[in-house]
């Protein structure tokens, strides 16, 4: 038998393999600053408050601002402003309606307290003064339907309350975003690198930085304002739940009974008494 040799099959060469390719290209990063140096800038900023704006000029490559860019910085925070402020409009409307109501309720009970008070005149007199008890009844139903009102209008203004709360906290934290981006503005006009075709950046950049201190200084009176609103706001809710949910149905039926008691002057005494004494609650506010 003869053996024969193995066929050699020819060899492939290796691919060959080349190093990663690297694209020219350009590195971009954004303004290096520190809390210390935004202090000796702006000496009345705290560190906290420094930390945002120093994070705002951190993600804000200075080359490659332009005019249309430094005409919209802080837009986002500005446009937020009438955002919060929109729900506010139906507020001032129910509390107006809550204050016409008690407003309404304290006139129909003044009027039958002064006719308590005033003396009661005898003889043919007497048949053309209104008695007092008369009077409570011709406005029974109106007090009624007002009583009901401000029933249901006390779970909306409390709701409204709250959120007030939360529009002064949010007006807070909106003033200081706006703060931010009027002192990164500031530095990026004084700091910056705007391009030499476009020689506008910096005069916008300081223009967009004196507007948006302005309003921040108008968003901080307004959530002074929103803030006395929530106050006088609760004082109503409490005015109506001492008032009218508490005292107005006790003195109802108090009054029912005392029109079935003898008339004495006592009795009358502690009537006006204690009509006034929810006058006195009642006081719109």
């Amino acid at each position: 038998m003869i053996l024969r040799q193995p066929t050699a099959l020819p060899r492939t060469p290796a691919p060959t393999v080349h190093a990663p390719s690297r694209m020219a290209g350009v590195v971009r990063s954004g303004v290096t600053v520190s809390v210390a140096q935004l202090q000796d800038r702006f000496p009345d900023l705290t560190p906290e408050a420094a930390l945002p704006v120093q994070q705002l000029l951190q993600t804000t490559c200075p080359d490659t601002l332009n005019w249309q860019w430094a005409s919209n910085w802080g837009i986002a925070a500005q446009q937020r402003y009438s955002t919060l402020l929109e729900p506010t409009r139906t507020m001032h409307s129910q509390q107006h309606t809550a204050q016409q109501h008690l407003a309404r309720l304290h006139s129909l009970l003044q009027t039958w307290a002064d006719a308590l008070a005033s003396p009661r005149p005898t003889g043919l007199l007497a048949r053309w003064q209104t008695h007092p008890d008369a009077l409570l009844q011709r406005h029974g139903p109106e007090i009624t339907q007002l009583h009901h009102a401000l029933s249901h209008a006390i779970t909306g203004l409390s709701e409204q309350v709250q959120a007030l709360t939360q529009l002064r906290s949010d007006l807070t934290a909106l003033a200081d975003s706006l703060q931010s981006y009027s002192l990164a503005a500031t530095w990026l006009a004084e700091h910056g690198n705007p391009t030499a075709t476009d020689d506008g950046v910096t005069h916008t950049l300081l223009h967009r930085a004196a507007e948006l201190s302005q309003m921040q200084g108008h968003v901080i009176q307004t959530g002074i304002l929103q803030a006395h609103q929530r106050d006088n706001l609760r004082a109503l809710v409490a005015c109506i739940q001492h008032a009218v949910l508490l005292f107005l149905p006790a003195w109802l039926e108090q009054e029912s009974q005392a029109r079935l008691a003898p008339a004495t002057p006592t009795l009358a005494r502690q009537r006006l008494t204690q009509l006034e004494t929810l006058l006195h609650a009642l006081h719109p506010t």
